[in-house]
């Protein structure tokens, strides 16, 4: 439940007098010996009381990816993001948080391709992805995607669809794209993430914008900010 060193110290001190064993160590010399060993052994420390995914962020080995050996077109990179304002939905006419589906061209990290929806689907994805291959000129060798349902969707993916039976073939196959998954709750291995970090300062500058975390809402979504 990670807690602090000093509780941790003070813990330690009341088990030992339970069990009357002598600890003439001072408190302050108890947290210098587990500071000592957190610095010696902080990949331990770190998947103990934070878990794999913080060990994998901060602690173990990683490759870095040259993207200088890519030319322009070569990789797009594709995902979702949830607005951080709010737009008028289509159907209802309430105001929602709408997602951006966002192709990335990865060489000269430029946004080529995107689409506005509701909710992220299939027609989304292949609507962002129409828009990417025209800015291009050319469809790209690469689809590095998402894992999300509608990245996984059959129509993109399928090399084996049987054309009379289904009445489509996947449309990444038809088009000589070559399909990659990135790696699960994994922010490094997608590097359209970044560009969504920049993209929040023009989310900033709309009227209906609801903030990056809930430690970021603007003052009018508070309560009891009647003035605002």
């Amino acid at each position: 439940n990670r807690l602090k060193i000093a509780e941790i110290v003070r813990l330690t001190k009341v088990k030992l007098k339970k069990h009357n064993i002598s600890s003439p160590s001072h408190a302050a010399t108890l947290r210098r010996a587990l500071i000592a060993w957190k610095n010696r052994n902080y990949d331990k420390w770190v998947f103990c009381r934070e878990g794999e995914k913080a060990l994998n962020d901060k602690c173990l080995p990683y490759n870095e990816r040259d993207i200088n050996l890519l030319d322009v077109g070569d990789v797009l990179v594709a995902d979702g993001h949830v607005l951080n304002f709010n737009i008028m939905h289509p159907f209802t006419g309430k105001p929602c948080r709408m997602i951006v589906i966002m192709w990335y061209d990865w060489a000269s990290c430029m946004p080529v391709g995107w689409e506005i929806m509701p909710t992220e689907n299939v027609q989304c994805v292949a609507a962002g992805l129409r828009r990417a291959i025209l800015t291009l000129g050319k469809a790209p060798k690469v689809a590095y995607l998402d894992n999300g349902k509608a990245f996984k969707a059959k129509v993109f993916t399928d090399k084996n669809v049987d054309f009379e039976e289904a009445g489509f073939y996947g449309m990444f196959a038809r088009l000589g794209i070559e399909a990659m998954f990135a790696w699960p709750y994994n922010a490094q291995s997608k590097v359209v993430e970044r560009f969504f970090g920049t993209f929040n300062e023009v989310e900033r500058l709309m009227p209906t914008y609801t903030g990056a975390s809930i430690q970021d809402k603007p003052a009018h979504m508070m309560r009891n900010e009647r003035l605002h």
